[in-house]
C-alpha cells in the first residue's frame, strides 16, 4: 500500500467514525486506526531510509567520477607526452605501418605579448578580472592583413595518430 493510500484510508476511516450521539462514546473499533497509524509510519521510516540509500549511492556516483575524471586526465597527459616524444624523433616526417599511420598537418597558433597587445587594443578584451581575448579572432584579424602590436602567428606542426 503506497503512503496516499494510507493516508486516504485514514481519512476514510476518521470520516466514518460511529458516535453515540446520546454519551458521546465512540463506537468504532478504533484499533483499524491504529494499524493505519502504524502502517503509516513504516512507510514514511522506509522511504526516508531509501532517500538515504539513494543518497549514498549518489555519493559514490559523485566519488566515482571525480576517479574517473583523474584517471581521464592522467591518460591523457600520458597521450601528450607519448605524441610530443614520437614529435621529437620523427620530426615531422610521415611514419606508416598496417597497424599505425603517422602524420603531421600545419597549423597556426597565436601568441600575444600581453602588455604590448594591451597597450594598443584595450578595445579588443572583454574585462573580467583581467583582460581577456579571443586568440581565434586575432588570428582571423592577422590573417586578414590587420596589423595588431604583440601579435604574431607562429607556424606549428600538430601530430595525429590513427
Amino acid at each position: 500500500m503506497t503512503l496516499y493510500e494510507i493516508n486516504d484510508k485514514i481519512i476514510d476511516f476518521m470520516n466514518n467514525i460511529e458516535v453515540d450521539e446520546e454519551t458521546g462514546e465512540i463506537l468504532t473499533d478504533m484499533s483499524q486506526l491504529d494499524q493505519l497509524q502504524v502502517a503509516h509510519d513504516e512507510k514514511i521510516e522506509n522511504i526516508a531510509c531509501f532517500i538515504k540509500n539513494v543518497e549514498a549511492e549518489c555519493d559514490a556516483i559523485k566519488k566515482e567520477e571525480i576517479n574517473l575524471a583523474k584517471r581521464r586526465k592522467t591518460k591523457e597527459n600520458l597521450i601528450n607526452r607519448l605524441k610530443n616524444m614520437l614529435s621529437y624523433d620523427l620530426q615531422g616526417s610521415k611514419f606508416e605501418t598496417p597497424r599505425c599511420k603517422i602524420s603531421f598537418r600545419k597549423s597556426t597558433s597565436t601568441e600575444v605579448n600581453e602588455d604590448e597587445f594591451l597597450k594598443y587594443h584595450k578595445d579588443l578584451c572583454t574585462k573580467v578580472e583581467t583582460y581577456k581575448y579571443s586568440k581565434a579572432d586575432l588570428k582571423k584579424m592577422v590573417q586578414g592583413g590587420i596589423a595588431l602590436h604583440g601579435v604574431k602567428l607562429v607556424e606549428n606542426k600538430s601530430i595525429s595518430v590513427k
